[in-house]
């Protein structure tokens, strides 16, 4: 049961919108991977303005779990040779947790599996999916800026996932819909059985 595994006190903490001070340094390393991203030809078909918020929205939610949870970034170079380089953002009392974004208003977490039918452009989780034997939990937000000139950001936690399990809940998204992605996390099952808690709506 993930209750059992993750402190009460972390919950609670995660449970609650976040207003997070996003310093110069990360504000730098924002614009940084943006222009990495570009230079790699990675963006996968993105906008400059998506690109970013996407960078934005990703990097905001590492770094306000981290000291949410007095964690440790994970701040090895990339390799694409060693999993352990890219498969999860932070370390919390040893354990590995992998942050992704959603959206704001977002009620499941929705995907696309590469070679899959879909019509919504959403992020590609094959990599994600074939490192979860090195991942312990799974932490789902969202996030936007509030005040750009003062730097300041709302953060909102949504759903804590046990790693482990994650494969059993993916479900195929229903077809019949004018728009829809490839796949989708099925967190009620999850939460019933206790592979995912909610945090907030």
């Amino acid at each position: 049961m993930l209750r059992k595994e993750f402190k009460e006190e972390d919950i609670k903490k995660l449970s609650t919108l976040y207003k997070f001070d996003i310093s110069s340094e990360l504000y730098d390393k924002i614009e940084q991977t943006v222009l990495e991203i570009k230079f790699n030809l990675q963006s996968n078909g993105r906008s400059d303005e998506e690109l970013r918020r996407d960078v934005f929205s990703g990097l905001v939610l590492e770094h306000s779990a981290c000291k949410l949870l007095s964690g440790e970034l994970n701040d090895q170079k990339f390799n694409h040779k060693i999993r352990e380089s890219y498969a999860y953002d932070l370390t919390v009392d040893g354990k590995r947790i992998e942050v992704k974004r959603v959206g704001w208003n977002d009620n499941w977490f929705n995907f696309n599996l590469k070679g899959s039918q879909f019509t919504l452009k959403r992020p590609f989780l094959d990599t994600f999916l074939n490192n979860l034997d090195i991942i312990d939990y799974i932490l789902v937000g969202s996030s936007y800026l509030e005040d750009e000139e003062k730097l300041k950001a709302v953060i909102k936690f949504k759903w804590l996932i046990d790693a482990k399990s994650f494969k059993h809940y993916i479900k195929e998204s229903n077809k019949n819909k004018n728009s829809y992605t490839s796949h989708y996390y099925d967190i009620r099952s999850a939460v019933s059985n206790g592979d995912a808690i909610i945090l907030n709506q």
